[in-house]
């Protein structure tokens, strides 16, 4: 049985008529969504993809081909990485000013970006240059979550967990959401993310698990 991820139909909810909301005295934007944990095998896959290239141009005779197969391995990356997740980044930029309601579109655009081209989703390690261990498609839920419990939709937040969980049932962040969301409410969740973004975990909780990711949600971009 499918889980909705708190947007009917996949209809992306359009942002309300202000571009930026207004913030209650005394709130302070909320730190950045997400979590960088590095998966330490993207670094091995990324130096065997630039040893193919070096390869490549020591075959074709090319002039330092050391230097010219990294070069031109991290131009083609940065170039494929910088028009593929534009939602991502954009999401991610209107997330920092704490714009949350134009965030929540880019984040589904981006989910949904992912979401039909999986396979670079998977193959980020190579070429997106991504070394997170959290995919776009997850991070595009859980950001999603994230700008729903800023926003005081604690219902629709922890339905998007649970479209996370469905499609991620190892998600860490998207179990600990819910956890929190039980123990407090949105507003118990909210304040327990302000509370982890500043180092303050519960319990069971590890740093691993919670910490901010911008792909990095610390930013994947």
């Amino acid at each position: 049985m499918s889980i909705s991820n708190g947007r009917d139909n996949g209809v992306i909810r359009k942002p309300t008529v202000q571009t930026t909301p207004p913030r209650s005295a005394g709130r302070k934007t909320p730190p950045i969504p997400v979590i960088h944990q590095i998966a330490w095998i993207s670094l091995f896959l990324q130096l065997l993809v630039v040893a193919i290239f070096i390869g490549t141009a020591m075959y074709f005779g090319v002039a330092k081909p050391i230097l010219a197969a990294t070069l031109a391995y991290l131009i083609m990356a940065a170039l494929i990485r910088l028009l593929l997740t534009s939602h991502h980044r954009r999401g991610m930029h209107y997330a920092r000013e704490g714009r949350m309601e134009l965030a929540i579109p880019e984040f589904q655009k981006s989910y949904e970006f992912f979401s039909r081209h999986r396979w670079l989703d998977e193959m980020r390690y190579i070429f997106l240059l991504s070394t997170s261990k959290v995919g776009y498609r997850e991070m595009g839920l859980l950001n999603l979550a994230y700008c729903d419990l800023w926003g005081d939709r604690g219902e629709d937040a922890v339905r998007t967990y649970l479209r996370t969980i469905e499609e991620f049932p190892d998600s860490g962040l998207a179990w600990t959401g819910i956890k929190l969301f039980q123990q407090g409410g949105h507003d118990g969740e909210r304040r327990a993310a302000a509370g982890m973004a500043a180092g303050r975990l519960p319990g069971s909780v590890t740093a691993a698990q919670v910490a901010p990711a911008e792909v990095s949600i610390r930013g994947t971009r």
